[in-house]
């Protein structure tokens, strides 16, 4: 087993979890799953959601997985969860004043 201290669980631990939810979606047909609940996010990547804004991973059936999380978020998300080298897309928060 690969442990690493910066990791929520261990590399092989995120490989199962991944082929648990690619599984499900042979199943049922599925090419991309959103996983957008936090507590869904956490259990497969390891990321702990922060504050109350929008992230998000998209899961294909086949090739890695891409996060969608806030440009604030990516340094954190870099250092801990597993899918660290996985391509991510970063938005910014806006301010809109009328």
């Amino acid at each position: 087993m690969t442990t690493d201290p910066m990791l929520v669980f261990s590399r092989e631990e995120y490989a199962r979890r991944l082929e648990a939810v690619r599984g499900e979606m042979r199943e049922r047909g599925a090419d991309v799953v959103v996983v957008d609940e936090a507590e869904h996010l956490c259990y497969l990547t390891g990321f702990d959601r922060s504050a109350t804004r929008y992230q998000a991973c998209a899961v294909p059936l086949e090739g890695d997985p891409v996060m969608c999380l806030r440009s604030l978020d990516e340094q954190e998300h870099h250092l801990g969860p597993c899918i660290d080298a996985s391509p991510r897309c970063g938005y910014g928060d806006y301010i809109i004043v009328p």
